[in-house]
């Protein structure tokens, strides 16, 4: 679930044109757009609105990791991503801090094969996209929020775990 800034729609109409569904919406001031239910998802520019990219910010919720009062220490990070197309950076905010800790840029689309190819070659894999991220050097949190950032083109996340431990164990000076 997500939304959208910076315009005001008024009206919506769904229909369908063939075998193509669309979303018709107006707004304020006069304008009407048409979302593409069945757009080639595979194209970078059918998430642009009008030639103008649209960037993506997903938030995730906290994780406690079953526990709300204790510190923890996290060991990784764990994300699938599904027919993405897009670089992404991943940021951590510890403890509602408000504060977003980068903890890497990439790109979350698969390795394609585009013909011709030189011999010998790997064939591309066909699934998801998994990728790991190191959390150890975060340093102490009781709860743990992750931001995942888009400039533009397709981001779809999947599934996000988190892997750590509790720290019950406190120094005294």
């Amino acid at each position: 679930t997500g939304y959208w800034t910076g315009w005001a729609a008024t009206a919506f109409l769904f229909s369908k044109v063939g075998n193509q569904k669309r979303c018709l919406f107006g707004d304020t001031n006069g304008k009407v757009y048409k979302w593409d239910y069945d757009a080639d998802d595979t194209v970078a520019g059918t998430y642009d609105d009008n030639g103008a990219v649209i960037a993506t910010t997903i938030k995730t919720r906290a994780y406690t990791h079953g526990e709300l009062w204790n510190e923890k220490e996290g060991w990784n990070v764990d994300m699938e991503f599904s027919k993405s197309l897009a670089s992404a950076t991943l940021y951590a905010i510890l403890d509602d801090s408000g504060d977003n800790l980068v903890i890497s840029g990439f790109d979350t689309q698969r390795t394609t094969n585009s013909l011709p190819v030189n011999f010998p070659f790997d064939l591309a894999v066909i699934s998801d996209l998994r990728k790991a991220f190191d959390i150890s050097n975060l340093g102490s949190y009781r709860k743990v929020q992750f931001k995942l950032t888009s400039a533009s083109s397709k981001l779809n996340l999947k599934s996000l775990a988190v892997n750590g431990y509790l720290n019950t164990m406190a120094y005294e000076a």
